[in-house]
């Protein structure tokens, strides 16, 4: 927690590394099962794989005070930090990045799916989906003049947002940083490699990157200009 506020730096886990692996299994099965059985859809069925996922996440629930989150992630004592993204609140910057603009923080609510959920007024306002609010928002997704790369990587980041229902009293929502590929010197790379640090226990090594919200400063430790 100190280091969050002496670095003012928050970081952002490789969404295929989360503590809930079925977090991203979950979104990458119902997408692909919506896709397999809609004619417009089917060109993307099995298009979407672990492989296809590089995007580093930052989680947080609407309330500051939910029974879930103590329950699951202080057993013994804990804290609750709150966080105010309103501006001028609301910037950021990749902190090892040459980057120097910083970027505006959006944040977007988790979907909490079940397929045969019905669809009232109530449970919009929840968040919740069932197999046909779903399967419109990827249509929405993917429909107009875009190339197919541009369309799965549409439906790719969709799926950090997709979890089961079961899940919903955590009212949660997510920042989500993608990284996508992009031609380089005409090769396709991942734009944020250089950045990523790996976070080592006795299991596995897990990718993250940094967000920052100071200001960057220059060579004479003055601010920069936005």
């Amino acid at each position: 927690m100190w280091k969050i506020f002496d670095g003012e730096k928050l970081r952002a886990t490789q969404a295929c590394f989360s503590n809930d692996k079925e977090e991203i299994t979950n979104g990458i099965s119902v997408i692909n099962d919506i896709c397999k059985n809609e004619s417009e859809l089917n060109c993307f069925h099995n298009g979407i794989t672990e492989e296809n996922i590089d995007s580093y996440i930052i989680c947080f629930c609407k309330e500051n005070d939910r029974l879930s989150q103590w329950r699951g992630y202080c057993k013994d004592d804990g804290v609750s930090l709150e966080f105010d993204f309103s501006k001028p609140f609301n910037k950021y910057y990749l902190a090892d990045s040459d980057e120097q603009v910083r970027k505006e923080i959006e944040l977007y609510p988790v979907y909490y799916y079940n397929e045969t959920y019905s669809v009232n007024p109530d449970n919009i306002k929840h968040k919740f989906m069932n197999k046909e609010s779903l399967k419109n928002m990827i249509v929405k997704k993917v429909s107009g003049n875009h190339d197919s790369r541009t369309k799965k990587n549409a439906l790719v980041s969709l799926v950090p947002f997709i979890k089961n229902s079961g899940f919903y009293e955590e009212a949660e929502y997510r920042w989500l940083i993608n990284n996508t590929k992009e031609d380089v010197d005409y090769n396709l790379k991942f734009k944020y490699d250089d950045i990523v640090k790996y976070s080592e226990d006795d299991i596995s090594k897990k990718p993250y990157i940094n967000i920052a919200f100071k200001k960057k400063k220059d060579t004479n430790n003055e601010d920069l200009e936005e």
